[in-house]
C-alpha cells in the first residue's frame, strides 16, 4: 500500500512535552484501564486544528498474548480507537461539549492499514478537525497514527456524537 503524506514529524512533538497528561484525559473521556489509549496531549494548534498525542503502547498491553502469539501486532481497531479518544479530546480541548458530555465513536471513513505496531512502540496520533457542529455535538476528524520515523500506521475519518 502507498505511504501518504504524514500530518506531523513525531520529531518535532517530544513526548516530554505535555500540554495534557493522563488525569487531564481522564477527567474528559470516560475510557479506564486497557481501553485508556492516549497517554498524553503534546500539542494543540486551534488555528489550524491540529491536535498531536501520545501513547507508549506496553510490552504487556492486554492484547499481546493472544493477536498473533510471537509476533504480536496491535489490532487495527485499537488504533482506530486512539484515533477516535484523539478526536473526542480536541472537542473537549478546543470547542464547546456540555459538562459530563464525551463524544462517542460513531463512525469511520477511508480507514487504512499501512503497517504494523509491536509492543514497546511509541505512537503519536495526529489529526484535524474537519467539521464541528455545537447544537448537534457531531463532529468529523481527520486523524494518523504514526510511528517515531513519521510512517502513517493507520489512518482515517472519524465521526462522532456527543453523548
Amino acid at each position: 500500500m502507498a505511504q501518504i503524506e504524514p500530518l506531523i514529524n513525531p520529531r518535532d512533538f517530544p513526548k516530554d512535552q505535555v500540554i495534557w497528561d493522563t488525569d487531564a484525559i481522564k477527567a474528559h473521556n470516560p475510557h479506564r484501564f486497557e481501553f485508556r489509549l492516549l497517554d498524553s496531549v503534546l500539542h494543540l494548534d486551534s488555528d489550524s486544528r491540529l491536535l498531536v498525542a501520545h501513547r507508549h503502547v506496553p510490552e504487556d498491553d492486554f492484547w499481546v498474548r493472544g493477536h498473533i502469539p510471537g509476533r504480536p501486532i496491535m489490532p487495527g481497531i485499537l488504533m482506530l480507537e486512539a484515533i477516535a479518544q484523539a478526536a473526542s479530546i480536541h472537542t473537549h480541548m478546543d470547542y464547546y461539549l456540555e459538562e459530563g458530555r464525551f463524544i462517542g465513536f460513531s463512525g469511520i471513513e477511508n480507514a487504512r492499514f499501512r503497517g504494523s505496531i509491536g509492543p514497546g512502540t511509541d505512537i503519536w496520533i495526529a489529526g484535524k478537525m474537519i467539521r464541528y457542529n455545537e447544537k448537534r455535538a457531531y463532529m468529523k476528524w481527520q486523524g494518523q497514527v504514526l510511528i517515531a520515523d513519521s510512517t502513517v500506521i493507520c489512518d482515517g475519518t472519524i465521526t462522532g456524537m456527543g453523548i
